[in-house]
């Protein structure tokens, strides 16, 4: 009897799972996650030597001051010093050419946002935090009524659908 309920139990959070996963494709699909990590790796390996650098002080141990970077090791991070990610590091937001759309003023509005979301990560306290999400948070919005707006004058399909 015990096994049935489990059974049925497993099943429930299974088909909950599966749904779940449904809504979270449709919102933005499992290729876009994995073309965003690629353009991550892609500037790492090829955007500058950070990465190369920091993997050959790694396999050689090689390292100025035998220590641990401050960018990982939490523990060891000053009070009120920045905690800013090393670059190259996946926090690290990084504006590829081939985003551009074509139009300038999207194109840049798209690269203050790249911006904005350095800021945002780069945020050193409580303060500095919420200033930065309501900067991003006001481009956002200002930037959307400005695509929607261009969108409509351009009569793209299945706009009023949105």
């Amino acid at each position: 009897m015990l096994m049935l309920v489990i059974t049925r139990h497993c099943k429930k959070c299974l088909n909950e799972k599966a749904k779940t996963r449904c809504y979270d494709e449709s919102l933005k699909a499992l290729a876009a996650y994995r073309k965003f990590e690629l353009t991550q790796m892609y500037a790492n390996f090829y955007g500058n030597e950070d990465y190369h650098n920091a993997r050959k002080r790694f396999v050689y141990k090689i390292n100025d001051d035998n220590k641990t970077p401050e960018n990982i090791a939490i523990h060891r991070q000053k009070k009120g010093l920045p905690k800013k990610p090393s670059s190259g590091s996946m926090y690290h937001f990084v504006w590829q050419d081939y985003y551009q759309m074509g139009d300038d003023l999207v194109d840049s509005q798209h690269k203050d946002i790249f911006m904005l979301a350095d800021q945002l990560v780069s945020s050193i306290n409580r303060e500095e935090l919420i200033r930065n999400i309501q900067m991003i948070y006001q481009h956002v919005k200002e930037h959307f009524s400005a695509e929607e707006e261009l969108m409509e004058k351009s009569g793209f399909r299945n706009y009023k659908d949105m």
